[in-house]
């Protein structure tokens, strides 16, 4: 069936369509790989923006375990000093 149709043709006009469509398809992966490219990219801009809030909540938690700490002494020392 293909060839039936591509018979029609000359053998100029067959490697021009073929080189055609190669590059339109190579066209099409190469926005794809883009497209996801640059999704990634966003995301990763999207983490790292997240990823500076940790040492500020790391310190925090660090706080609150030391204030912790100082409370069970308290505790178990009734109150004491």
């Amino acid at each position: 069936m293909i060839e039936k149709f591509l018979s029609r043709f000359k053998i100029k006009k067959r490697i021009i369509s073929m080189a055609t469509l190669l590059i339109a398809l190579s066209t099409v992966f190469a926005s794809l790989l883009l497209i996801d490219n640059w999704s990634k990219k966003t995301e990763m801009e999207n983490l790292h923006s997240l990823t500076g809030f940790t040492p500020f909540i790391s310190n925090v938690i660090h706080e609150m375990q030391k204030e912790r700490g100082a409370l069970a002494g308290f505790i178990s020392s009734n109150g004491g000093a």
